[in-house]
């Protein structure tokens, strides 16, 4: 089956048994991370813009697995009709085990996370959810209130990025998963924490932190402008919601990183997107996401409480 540039997951005589189907998964999925990161960053975003429109998992996974695009992206995956019910089996196999490795991975920074603060002296908690889902959203906030007893600053930070690609390849799909996330989820996250902090509705003010991106600006050409555009979305919310909440004692406020070394560039099969476009910069280097939290901490505390409706770039000078 090939996919991308000639990347060859499987042929017909190595699928025999399930056993050998789990092993050549695992091993083709190992292998397309290293060579063709961007490939299988499709077939997972394949699969989330499916689950997010609404279909079941287990057929989101069948879906992706049979897609044909003879004509379309290099990064689309097809299918020979020969390998049948067997290809649809590989093809479920390699899309789990990325899904899983993901999972795990998010899982596991979240633990870290979490541990970090304990052991520093604070509390902290980790909760599980889509964004672009309503309910999974309104069950975090709850389960902040729950666990701290009121809400006093809120970071919006949530968002994916789709593999480079022509704006003209772009799939109905692909925009609407990244909107999805990165315009509703960010302003359902808005919402709630606007709920909860406005003064009128019992609360004691605070701050909203919105990670926007210098994309916003930028336009991101023949890579992201779809990303770009959902950014751009966040700037406007940025700059209406601070005039809004100013007087019920919110500030409202963005970050818009540049060129950061960040898991968000891997997400999108350009590992090295950071490093090597970093070099051209006027300062020479990608920036590193401890200069970007600096930043975001900073708008949070009270050292900036006349700070509102700021974009602050950080960007190196891009």
């Amino acid at each position: 089956i090939p996919i991308g540039q000639g990347c060859i997951l499987a042929n017909d005589a190595s699928i025999q048994t399930s056993q050998q189907m789990k092993a050549a998964a695992k091993t083709n999925v190992d292998r397309l991370m290293k060579t063709h990161p961007e490939a299988l960053a499709q077939l997972a975003h394949n699969m989330h813009a499916k689950m997010a429109a609404g279909v079941p998992e287990t057929e989101a996974m069948l879906q992706v697995g049979v897609e044909t695009s003879h004509d379309g992206p290099a990064t689309q995956p097809w299918v020979d009709n020969s390998v049948g019910m067997r290809t649809r089996s590989l093809a479920r196999q390699q899309i789990e085990r990325a899904r899983d490795m993901r999972d795990i991975a998010v899982a596991r920074g979240a633990q870290e996370a979490v541990q970090a603060v304990s052991q520093a002296g604070g509390k902290a908690i980790a909760i599980r959810g889509d964004v672009s889902r309503e309910t999974d959203v309104i069950a975090m906030f709850d389960a902040t209130e729950k666990a701290f007893g009121r809400l006093d600053g809120f970071v919006n930070n949530a968002g994916i990025v789709g593999p480079r690609q022509a704006f003209a390849d772009y799939s109905l799909e692909r925009m609407k998963s990244i909107f999805d996330i990165n315009v509703l989820g960010a302003y359902l996250g808005a919402r709630e924490a606007a709920r909860r902090m406005s003064r009128s509705r019992g609360g004691r003010g605070g701050s909203i932190v919105n990670v926007s991106s210098i994309a916003s600006r930028l336009g991101a050409p023949g890579e992201y402008v779809d990303y770009a555009g959902s950014k751009g979305a966040m700037d406007a919310m940025t700059l209406g919601l601070a005039k809004e909440l100013g007087p019920e004692g919110i500030r409202v406020n963005a970050v818009r990183p540049g060129l950061i070394e960040t898991d968000i560039h891997a997400s999108g099969g350009q590992p090295d997107r950071a490093a090597r476009l970093g070099a051209g910069t006027p300062m020479g280097r990608a920036g590193k996401a401890g200069e970007v939290a600096e930043a975001i901490l900073w708008l949070l505390e009270d050292k900036s409480s006349y700070v509102t409706a700021s974009l602050i770039d950080i960007g190196g000078g891009r």
